[in-house]
Order: structure tokens, then sequence, then C-alpha cells
């Protein structure tokens, strides 16, 4: 079942799986609406027993979506070895 993201409710939903990989993690981290919505339902309090996981460079699109911020934990996030640019930008080292 395909859908497109911009035109389903992320709240119907108790698993959001993150997929990796190119194009898909990259569409989606440069799909601004996505974003939005996948911020705005982690961070719903009537969804604190649902599930955002991410695969391998999926971990770059929780980046974008300003998640891992403020995820417990968050140094304990792996990726994919392609992702290193996204990940020390997102420490905030550039050395």
């Amino acid at each position: 079942m395909c859908k497109n993201v911009n035109e389903i409710d992320l709240n119907d939903y108790d698993i959001l799986l993150i997929p990796g990989g190119l194009p898909s993690s990259g569409a989606l981290r440069r799909n601004r609406a996505f974003l939005n919505n996948l911020k705005q339902f982690y961070f719903n309090e009537k969804n604190n027993n649902k599930v955002v996981a991410a695969i391998c460079s999926g971990t770059e699109v929780l980046i974008s979506a300003e998640i891992l911020n403020n995820l417990p934990g968050a140094g304990n996030v792996t990726g994919s070895p392609a992702s290193i640019r996204s990940f020390f930008a997102w420490l905030g080292y550039y050395g």
C-alpha cells in the first residue's frame, strides 16, 4: 500500500518507521510538510505510548525534524556512516 506522506494523519498510526537509504530518507528530509507533521506527532502528549523508529540514514530525518535534540539518551543514536556530516552538525562539531 502506498500513500502520499502529505495526505495522511500520522496520529492514526501506533508506529512510525522512517526508512533509510536513498532516495527515501533524502526525500523525507526535504519535505517540510512531512517534517512539521512528524515533529507535531512526536511532541503530541497523546502519542507518548507510540514509537518512532529510524533505519540507517533515516536518523537524518529525525535531525531535520528537530526531534533528536529532545530525545532521552540521544547519545545512543546510530546511523549510516554516510550520515557522519549530519551527525557532526547535530552535535555542533565542525572540525
